[in-house]
């Protein structure tokens, strides 16, 4: 809000009438004590308080707020670092963990697995989204049967009417 008052002399003083909008903000009376305070060159501020209110934190505020964030800044570098390097540990071993699982089975189901998650892998990388591979969606899991006492070598069925040689 700007409003423009003429100064009046009176005596040694010079007189400015308060705004009607300015003695309701801040509350004044007939005979009511009043303080100036110099803000910035060419600026003054009417207080009804003797001390005028920051209008800025103090330095002491402001430099313990610095303090406590910049150790709370260090605080999550040093997690984020933490959780890095684990993600990193974790991905390292899940992945000698799939290397030795196709070298011990190469044609097994976590073989399958872990080829067609580098398939994905190589489509999102080339730029295509998941939703492209047709095969991801009309797949079929395939069972595994393993016979323990080896394969059953059998003569070939006979049909009708057909004798052994």
């Amino acid at each position: 809000m700007a409003e423009g008052r003429r100064l009046i002399k009176l005596k040694h003083s010079l007189v400015v009438a308060v705004p009607p909008v300015v003695r309701e903000q801040l509350q004044l009376a007939q005979g009511q004590t009043v303080w100036w305070h110099l803000a910035w060159q060419g600026e003054a501020l009417l207080s009804t308080a003797p001390q005028r209110a920051d209008a800025y934190p103090g330095s002491h505020t402001l430099h313990e707020e610095l303090v406590t964030l910049r150790a709370r800044v260090l605080r999550l570098q040093q997690r984020n670092q933490a959780r890095d390097d684990a993600r990193y540990a974790e991905g390292y071993t899940l992945g000698r963990l799939d290397g030795q699982a196709m070298r011990m089975n190469p044609h097994g189901r976590r073989a399958s697995r872990i080829f067609l998650r580098v398939v994905d892998q190589d489509m999102i990388l080339a730029g295509r989204s998941e939703a492209v591979a047709p095969a991801r969606a009309r797949r079929v899991e395939r069972v595994e049967v393993c016979d323990p006492l080896g394969p059953v070598w059998a003569p070939p069925a006979l049909t009708e009417g057909e004798q052994i040689p």
